[in-house]
């Protein structure tokens, strides 16, 4: 899964709303700017790939507004590498049927490493009929919510002050750790001089323990700002609020 910034604060929201401007500005130019322009070109097989690469802009530019959808398809590609070497070894499925039952249990098998999951304990709990075990997809669906809760529970986080803790709910217990990546720096900007407030990015390692299964966690990275007061708060000019962050 890959690591985003979570940022604080009210100097953090206007950096964020200036990223949001930078994403937006290029999305304006891929969709309108760029395309349209190569479009126009009238270059044969090229408009051609063009229009395909437009017909896909929503899930290309996925990543603007999910910063935690990767940006490139390694992974995707790691995970085949089982397939292509089971294809170069026996010159690939003989039939229609045979080149279904590769992908079909491969798929699983992949499926199942990534989950946590014995692919030889779910064949047998299916084929036996036990059907004891949760679905694959329904461990799927589980640990997206899981990376969701995650997700808000990095946005609420402080690791300046907070460096390590944990949060008990009903069903399962998330517990983290954060190291500093970059910094602490206390040369924020401030009305009067050096702010009052300390800050660096932490690199936050969440992991997540379900209390009815407490043997397979799971483990996940967000990258996070953090912040804590190490000297006193300054009065500023006439007029400034020294309770209220600088702009």
């Amino acid at each position: 899964m890959l690591n985003f910034l979570v940022l604080h604060g009210h100097r953090a929201r206007q950096i964020a709303d200036a990223f949001h401007r930078l994403d937006f500005s290029l999305e304006n130019f891929l969709l309108e700017g760029l395309g349209e322009e190569l479009v126009a070109a009238g270059l044969g097989a090229l408009d051609q790939r063009i229009a395909k690469t437009l017909a896909k802009q929503v899930r290309l530019l996925e990543g603007l507004d999910q910063p935690q959808v990767p940006l490139h398809n390694n992974p995707a590609e790691l995970a085949a590498r089982q397939r292509v070497r089971k294809r170069d070894i026996s010159f690939g499925p003989r039939t229609s049927d045979g080149a279904a039952a590769w992908d079909t249990f491969m798929t699983l098998s992949e499926t199942a490493k990534k989950l946590g999951v014995s692919f030889y304990a779910y064949i047998h709990d299916r084929i036996s009929g036990q059907q004891s075990l949760p679905s694959l997809a329904a461990l799927i669906q589980q640990q997206v919510e899981l990376e969701r809760n995650i997700t808000e529970l990095a946005f609420s986080l402080n690791p300046g002050e907070r460096p390590i803790g944990e949060l008990l709910t009903a069903t399962h217990r998330y517990q983290w750790r954060a190291d500093a990546t970059q910094g602490p720096s206390d040369q924020a900007r401030h009305p009067v001089g050096i702010g009052p407030y300390q800050v660096a990015l932490y690199s936050v390692r969440f992991t997540v323990i379900d209390l009815a299964a407490p043997d397979s966690p799971l483990s996940s990275e967000r990258v996070v700002a953090g912040y804590k007061q190490v000297r006193p708060r300054q009065s500023g000019p006439p007029g400034f609020d020294a309770a209220r962050p600088a702009p």
